[in-house]
């Protein structure tokens, strides 16, 4: 099964997987490492992101997820000669003016993981099919399909 047609199928379940998240977790950490989290006193790395996961603060852990707000955290840390080129920033597929993107570039979703296209050559791109991808992508619920907050 594609990934696509998986979270097109679960995409409607995100509620009842984000309520699930702690034994969604437990199972796919047991798939995963062999053994259950411990999360009374972690000592391996994975159960203490657990933890945090569970008891910290996340605020700064999600600015420092989100692709774009990053960003301007790097830039007050490192200033903006380290950062990449962005060409634009759109709230749907829609809105995108691939007539003002450079030949190559790459387009990606904020809300997801592997939502990238890596455009080497505009002129013999699929352009629609990139839009109707990103839109796709753009309206799946990933954080709780997957178990991240």
């Amino acid at each position: 099964m594609s990934k696509k047609l998986k979270y097109a199928l679960l995409n409607p379940f995100s509620g009842l997987m984000e309520w699930m998240m702690v034994p969604f977790g437990q199972i796919r950490y047991y798939k995963t490492f062999g053994r259950l989290m411990k999360l009374k006193n972690p000592v391996l790395f994975y159960d203490k992101v657990a933890w945090i996961l569970r008891n910290g603060e996340l605020t700064k852990m999600a600015e420092l997820a989100d692709k774009y707000a990053v960003r301007a955290y790097v830039s007050k840390l490192c200033g903006d000669d380290i950062l990449t080129k962005l060409y634009g920033v759109y709230d749907s597929a829609a809105d995108i003016d691939f007539d003002q993107l450079p030949n190559q570039f790459v387009a990606k979703t904020n809300n997801g993981c592997a939502s990238n296209f890596l455009v080497r050559d505009k002129q013999t791109a699929d352009l629609e099919a990139i839009r109707r991808d990103l839109d796709f992508w753009m309206h799946i619920k990933y954080g709780k399909l997957t178990g991240q907050p």
